[in-house]
Order: structure tokens, then sequence, then C-alpha cells
């Protein structure tokens, strides 16, 4: 079992926080989005209706998230690790990595914001709490270091 030596995880580190940097980005858009709505609509008139538009939405949101992580990790790179692990190995992988990650969030954003357009048109519960659901799933995917050295170690095994 291959592991990534400790000199190497440090230099890693700028990349992790470039990503983490990508990752509230495309969580803060969405966010200021949803404040806008807000402000626009009465909160008054949201409802439950089941509208086509508004349940169409809510699916292909759903549909979106469960893509993302089939989608996602299409884009990793693999490499014919040597022992001991060399930086270009690490650097390939975590390349790969970075690709898939951005790939996913931005299938979940998209999800997340054509529920927030069609709450914005139609004022339904459900948009609003499919997008909320995509939110959450973008926090649990904010990329850490720990989670990044896993991930180049498991491609560095396969």
């Amino acid at each position: 079992m291959l592991h990534v030596p400790p000199e190497m995880i440090t230099r890693l580190q700028p990349s992790v926080k470039a990503m983490q940097v990508i990752t509230m980005a495309l969580m803060m858009a969405p966010v200021l989005f949803i404040a806008v709505i807000f402000a626009a609509i009465d909160t008054d008139n949201l409802h439950s209706e089941p509208k086509m538009l508004i349940l169409l939405a809510a699916a292909t949101g759903v549909i979106s998230y469960i893509l993302s992580f089939f989608f996602g990790p299409a884009f990793r790179k693999s490499v014919n690790a040597s022992d001991p692990v060399e930086y270009t190995d690490v650097k390939t992988l975590l390349t790969g990595l970075q690709t898939s990650h951005v790939i996913r969030c931005a299938m979940i954003e998209a999800g997340i914001y054509l529920n927030l357009v069609v709450l914005l048109l139609d004022h339904g519960w459900v948009n609003l709490y499919i997008a909320g659901f995509g939110m959450v799933l973008l926090t649990l995917l904010f990329p850490t270091k720990g989670r990044t050295v896993r991930g180049i170690e498991k491609g560095l095994n396969d």
C-alpha cells in the first residue's frame, strides 16, 4: 500500500486551498441568489401544490445530484505509481481530483440553480428544499487536506 510522503503533503497545501476557494465561490453564488429571491418574492405565497414545473425541476435537480457522483469520478486520472512515490504521480492524481471535484460541484450547482429559478417563477416549497439539499451536498463535499490525501492514496493504490 503506497502512501503520500509528508513532505509531498506539505507541497499539496496550495492546491487544496485553491480547491477550497473554488468550492466556497460555488457555494456563495446560490446563497446570494436565494437572498435576492427572498427579497423579490412574498414568502407568504410559497405553496406546496404539486405543479408539473415544480416537480419536473425537483426531479431534474435530484437526478443532477445523483449523476454528479458518477460523472465527476470519470475525470480522475490514473498513474502507474512507483515505490517510493514520485511527486509527478501525486501531482497528476491531484489534477484529476481537482477536475473531478469541480465537475461534481458544478453539476450539483446546476440542480440548485434550476430549482431556485423555478422557485422564483412558481414559489414552490419543494424547490427550496431541493436547492437546500444541494447546498448540504456541496458542504459535505468541501475539500480538506485529509480527504484530498486519501483520494490521492486511493489513486496510487488502484
